[in-house]
C-alpha cells in the first residue's frame, strides 16, 4: 500500500510555550520486507529505503547516506532500528501487520466518541487509554476498505498532555511500484556516513 501523511509533534518551548513541528511524509509498503519513506520538515529532509536485508537513510540536501544490515521483515526491522538507532515514531504502529494486537495491548479503557469527517471521509472516532501512560485516538473510515485517516498519540504521564498527530490520505491499497523504489544507489558525489547508535553519547 501507499499513503501520504501530515504529522504534528507538540513540544514545550522555553518551558512555557507550546510549539508544533510539522512533517510531511509519503510511504510505500510491500509486505513482508520492503518499505520506502520520504519525510520533509523543519531541519528534516530524508529518505529511508528498506529492501529486506538493509536500510538506507539518505539526506538529499547534504547528499549523505548510511546503509545498515537489518532483519528480514518489517516488524523485526522496526524493533531493531528502534533499539539500535533510536529511530521510531508513533505512526509506525499502524504499519505493523498485527497492528490491532499491538494497539490493544495493555488497554484499560475504550470509548466510541462518534462519527466525524476527516476531510471528506466519514470515520468512526475511537479513544483508547493504556496502562503505560499513553492514550490514543484513531479515526477509521466507516466504509470498506476500513482505513485509518487520523491517529493521535498523547503522553498522559505529563501535565502538558503533549500529542503526536497524523493525518493520513491518498491511500492506495494496490500501487504499481518497482523493486528499484526500495533500493538506494549512491551517486558519484554521495558521501557515506554512519548512523549514530542509541547507546552513543553525542560530544558537544
Amino acid at each position: 500500500f501507499s499513503v501520504k501523511t501530515q504529522s504534528t509533534y507538540e513540544d514545550v518551548l522555553n518551558g512555557k510555550y507550546r510549539v508544533d513541528y510539522e512533517t510531511t511524509s509519503s510511504l510505500m509498503v510491500d509486505r513482508p520486507d520492503k518499505m520506502r519513506v520520504e519525510r520533509y520538515g523543519l531541519n528534516m529532509n530524508h529518505i529511508l529505503t528498506y529492501d529486506g536485508s538493509s536500510i538506507t537513510q539518505h539526506n538529499p540536501d547534504d547528499n549523505v547516506y548510511d546503509t545498515e544490515p537489518v532483519p528480514a521483515n518489517i516488524e523485526e526491522m522496526f524493533h531493531y532500528i528502534r533499539d539500535t538507532f533510536a529511530i521510531s515514531g508513533p505512526s509506525t504502529d499502524l504499519i505493523y501487520k498485527n497492528s490491532y494486537a499491538l494497539l490493544s495491548e495493555d488497554v484499560n479503557a475504550a470509548s466510541v466518541i462518534g462519527k466525524e469527517l476527516i476531510g471528506d471521509i466519514m470515520c468512526d472516532h475511537l479513544l483508547f487509554n493504556r496502562n503505560d501512560g499513553v492514550s490514543f485516538q484513531i479515526w477509521i473510515s466507516v466504509n470498506e476498505p476500513y482505513l485509518p485517516y487520523k491517529y493521535v498519540v498523547t503522553d498522559t504521564s505529563t501535565p502538558q498532555l503533549l500529542s503526536y498527530s497524523t493525518i493520513l490520505g491518498s491511500w492506495n491499497t494496490a500501487p504499481k511500484v518497482s523493486e528499484a523504489s526500495f533500493k538506494f544507489t549512491p551517486g558519484k558525489d554521495s558521501k557515506k556516513t554512519t548512523l549514530l547508535r542509541a547507546d552513543q553519547n553525542v560530544q558537544q
